[in-house]
């Protein structure tokens, strides 16, 4: 699991050199978002992935993207996670992953009679009152162990490939020899070597492509109730409150 570990951050890390330009910043005397009670605060970090529920007018609001594939009936328009972009007392600005354009955000978010500010037609930002907030759920996918043994059969499709694939190059290294100098070098035992070889590193490939999903998952749909914390704040009775630092 070590090696899964680093080879994936060393991904990460590469993957840091193509990044997009980042939303231009229009709040006043904005900070990092704090969910803060009498005992304990949470910072919410930068790229931090989020669930929001808000209140307006009585109706309960999250953040979702459109459902697609709508034919005689639209599924429910799935939960996608957030980010901050910026916040101050007053407001907090958010974009999603999901959010390419407009069309990629529900259609009660576009509605005329809808009161929902949005920013932007492409990778569109969506504004949300601050003390209008009643949950959030901070979205935190982990790596476990069942990961890592979560599709054996497929692991084993993979480790025959790849046995196969040593292999035969092996063989294929000999059949050249054969052809140049009538003689080849290469031994049984390196053929075997080669495809145990090619059966490990295929056997792999399953776990790192999960860990990949899961490191840089962003979060949609029922994924994100199961790996999330989730606080409820600005209600009456409850212990928990945003509040905006640096002020």
């Amino acid at each position: 699991m070590r090696f899964i570990q680093v080879f994936a951050t060393i991904i990460f890390f590469t993957s840091l050199f193509g990044c997009s330009h980042a939303p231009k910043l229009i709040l006043p005397d904005s900070g990092p978002v704090i969910i803060q009670s009498d005992n304990d605060s949470v910072v919410v970090r930068e790229n931090q992935q989020l669930f929001i529920e808000w209140n307006s007018h009585g109706s309960i609001l999250q953040t979702r993207a459109r459902a697609k594939n709508c034919e005689d009936v639209c599924p429910e328009d799935p939960p996608v996670t957030v980010t901050i972009i910026e916040a101050n007392d007053s407001l907090i600005r958010v974009g999603s992953h999901v959010w390419k354009t407009r069309v990629d955000m529900p259609e009660s978010y576009l509605e005329p009679e809808s009161e929902i500010e949005i920013m932007g037609s492409e990778n569109p930002t969506l504004f949300i009152p601050l003390n209008q907030v009643t949950n959030i759920s901070i979205y935190d996918r982990k790596f476990t162990r069942e990961d890592l043994f979560e599709s054996p059969r497929l692991m084993l499709i993979w480790a025959g490939a790849g046995a196969i694939a040593g292999a035969a190059s092996t063989i294929q290294r000999a059949e050249d020899e054969l052809e140049n100098t009538d003689k080849s070098t290469v031994k049984t035992e390196e053929i075997i070597l080669s495809g145990l070889s090619g059966a490990v590193f295929g056997a792999l490939v399953v776990p790192i492509n999960t860990y990949f999903k899961i490191a840089f998952d962003k979060g949609l749909g029922e994924e994100i109730q199961i790996h999330s914390k989730k606080y409820t704040v600005n209600s009456p009775g409850v212990a928990h409150r945003l509040v905006i630092g640096n002020q």
